[in-house]
Parts: C-alpha cells; structure tokens; sequence
C-alpha cells in the first residue's frame, strides 16, 4: 500500500513539475517570435489593391510595441502587440491593442525569413480560425504582405 501510494505522490508531483515545464517551454518558444518579428517591415501588397500599393505602410516592431506609418509625411500609430500562439510552420495568432482605448485588432500572421503577412479585421471583430477566411475582398479586413528592411 505504501509502495502504491508513493508511485501516485511520484506521477502526480511529476505531472505538476512536467506542466511547468512544458509552460516555462511555451513562453520561451513565444519570446522567440516575438524576437523574430522585431525590426522594421515595408509593404510591398496590401488588402484593397490587386497590384502593388501606392503608399508603402511600414511596421516598425520594438519590443511590445508596433509602430505603424501609413503615409510618409505622417506620425507613426503607436500599438501594444502580442503574439497569442504560433507553429512551427511561421503561422500564429497576434494581437494588436491601442493603449489609450479598448480597442483590440484580433489577428493571424505567417512569419517566413523575412517575409511577414499579416491579416486582421476591424477592432472588436473575432479572430478567424483560418487565413483562408481573409483571402477574399471584404473591406474590414486588412491583409499585407511585408518584406523585413535590411
């Protein structure tokens, strides 16, 4: 009994200590991306438009901060940004926040080298559960392609 009792401490005080560290493993992998994803990002394709477009819209990553210029000769938009969740195939979950309201933009992204695509309705909108979800014209939906500057 005591042999049986000991065996049922074991698994359950290992189970804790493997769940810890598959959570400590999980935040690693995230601060990872997230360090993946820093530096400065220039569109080369953007939702609206079937060619390339007219004014390039850069993403600026710093930490937990995006900062996003839309037009040359305008201040950049400043947003907190998270990643949620991401595979190893570049395919993940992110969050962008403005900090000075509730808004929140629920999006997915592919991060490849240095490629990034980002898509993500209008705030407040759930986020989709598939990418295949944006890949048509709907004008609450923003979809860019990004090359990371060098």
């Amino acid at each position: 009994m005591y042999k049986v009792i000991s065996i049922i401490i074991f698994v359950f005080i290992y189970s804790i200590y493997d769940g810890k560290d598959m959570a400590l493993a999980n935040e690693l992998n995230l601060q990872e991306q997230k360090k993946s994803i820093q530096g400065k990002w220039s569109s080369i394709w953007g939702s609206g438009s079937s060619d390339k477009i007219d004014e390039t819209v850069c993403f600026q990553f710093e930490g937990d901060k995006v900062y996003i210029t839309f037009k040359k000769d305008v201040d950049p938009i400043e947003r907190d940004f998270k990643i949620i969740s991401f595979d190893k195939s570049g395919k993940g979950s992110i969050d962008f926040s403005n900090p000075s309201s509730q808004e929140l933009n629920k999006g997915l992204y592919i991060l490849k080298q240095d490629t990034l695509i980002l898509f993500f309705p209008t705030a407040g909108e759930p986020r989709p559960k598939e990418i295949s979800a944006y890949l048509r014209k709907d004008e609450n939906i923003l979809f860019y392609i990004f090359v990371r500057d060098k």
